[in-house]
């Protein structure tokens, strides 16, 4: 793997997002589409749920589930890496741990407007769980951070993730003139995706105060 990106998603959940989810899943419902949990890999090689799913379908999933994300109330930030530059994973968590820990002190005042920060994370690669622990237990008040199980919205939030990721590595790509033959199937031209996918996407990136 060329490239690690970590992608954060922000929520406030004083702002439901059930509606969304619900208002999607009966889209999908409506189009006689499969409710298949969002994984980008998965969609794009025809693996996990999308087996047997010819392009056209795995395409309109795809559009769907990218104008689910823009109709959330969410933000999110993207930190990229390129695997050559770090002689291992330590040194990858020591460097993401850094990045991390800088955005909570640049967004600190939102952090402390809330009474708990929940933090929800699939735990797959233990360089980036090392990172996002080290980070919020030394940035925020003690117990300010909790560390939970996704629950149902979460298990969306977490594919919202994968699907912003996957955005953020496809224009990494591209710009790098790295793009697949997938890519082009799915999202076009570089100018093309720069115009459609990833200026829809990056309305929805962080704010810095």
């Amino acid at each position: 793997m060329k490239y690690y990106l970590l992608t954060l998603v922000l929520h406030d959940q004083s702002r439901p997002i059930i509606d969304k989810i619900s208002s999607y899943e009966a889209d999908l419902a409506a189009s006689s589409l499969p409710d298949i949990p969002f994984h980008f890999y998965d969609l794009c090689h025809r693996r996990e749920g999308y087996e047997g799913l010819d392009f056209e379908i795995r395409k309109k999933l795809f559009q769907r589930f990218s104008g689910f994300v823009r109709r959330l109330p969410i933000s999110y930030v993207t930190f990229a890496y390129r695997r050559s530059e770090f002689k291992d994973t330590d040194a990858l968590s020591e460097r993401m741990y850094k990045d991390l820990a800088a955005f909570v002190r640049a967004n600190l005042a939102e952090f402390q407007s809330f009474d708990t920060v929940a933090i929800y994370y699939d735990g797959g690669q233990d360089a980036a769980r090392v990172a996002i622990h080290r980070a919020f237990d030394e940035t925020l008040s003690v117990n300010t951070a909790e560390y939970k199980k996704l629950r149902y919205q979460e298990r969306r939030l977490a594919q919202v993730a994968d699907f912003l990721c996957s955005i953020e590595l496809a224009a990494l790509r591209y710009a790098n003139h790295e793009e697949t033959s997938t890519y082009i199937k799915l999202f076009g031209s570089a100018r093309t995706f720069k115009a459609n996918q990833l200026k829809q996407v990056r309305r929805k990136l962080h704010k810095q105060p």
